[in-house]
């Protein structure tokens, strides 16, 4: 069975980079609204800049 979802989420993705083995390192926020999404993202690439540890992205 299917339940329908009342909100849809936008993701916002951006590259920082490369692990050592090559591969991208690649940051997502997400958002109800795109503008939500994209202050996110910011936060995050302005985090990236500053050199703070940016936790890796956690699979379910």
């Amino acid at each position: 069975m299917r339940t329908a979802r009342s909100a849809v989420a936008l993701i916002a993705s951006v590259m920082v980079g490369y692990t050592p083995a090559g591969k991208r390192i690649v940051k997502k926020a997400s958002g109800k609204t795109k503008t939500e999404a994209k202050a996110k993202l910011k936060e995050i690439i302005r985090d990236y800049e500053d050199g703070l540890a940016i936790a890796p992205p956690t699979t379910p």
